[in-house]
């Protein structure tokens, strides 16, 4: 599914920085939302009766030189009032939504992935998972338990939701792309 859809239905903003970080990436942080994605979203703005959209955004579609569009979006970006700090945890909100939507089956890889996100990608200290404290096997093997999975996958849930409320009233004063400024 397109990620810009998928920010959008959390109700969260979807910016010019949002954008540019999701399509050229951050600096510890890879390139997540593709060109096509773009465009698709763009586009069903467009097509929308009575579309409120900012007129900047038709100029997106008028390039054909992508480094041209990258210069323009990144003076968007640069001209708006939302801070890179909070469209990169949108972007890092989206990808643990994902994770938890597509559940691994399996206890062991389910955990893995999530512990790939938070050391890897969310690097936060706020993580909610208590890591293992030894290579102890029994601490082991009750870490990677179906049980703890679900406990794990709850106490995410739980985090996620909380992050994407505090992401919404961090930005309340921004304007949506998706609306008339």
């Amino acid at each position: 599914m397109n990620k810009l859809y998928v920010l959008h239905s959390m109700r969260l903003k979807i910016t010019w920085k949002t954008i540019y970080l999701g399509l050229y990436g951050w600096e510890d942080g890879q390139p997540i939302l593709t060109q096509a994605e773009l465009e698709e979203f763009i586009c069903k703005l467009l097509a929308e009766p009575n579309s409120q959209i900012d007129p900047s955004v038709k100029l997106l579609l008028s390039f054909d030189d992508l480094e041209e569009e990258k210069r323009i979006l990144e003076k968007l970006s640069q001209e708006e009032n939302s801070l890179a700090s909070i469209q990169i945890r949108k972007w890092k909100a989206l990808l643990l939504k994902m994770i938890l939507q597509n559940r691994n089956p399996d206890a062991l890889q389910g955990v893995m992935e999530l512990m790939d996100f938070w050391i890897h990608t969310a690097k936060t200290e706020s993580c909610p998972m208590k890591m293992p404290e030894t290579a102890q096997k029994d601490e082991l093997d009750s870490f990677f338990s179906e049980e703890n999975y679900d406990f794990i996958i709850s106490q995410n849930a739980e985090w996620l939701e909380n992050e994407i409320k505090n992401i919404r009233l961090e930005e309340e004063s921004v304007k949506d792309i998706t609306e008339k400024h």
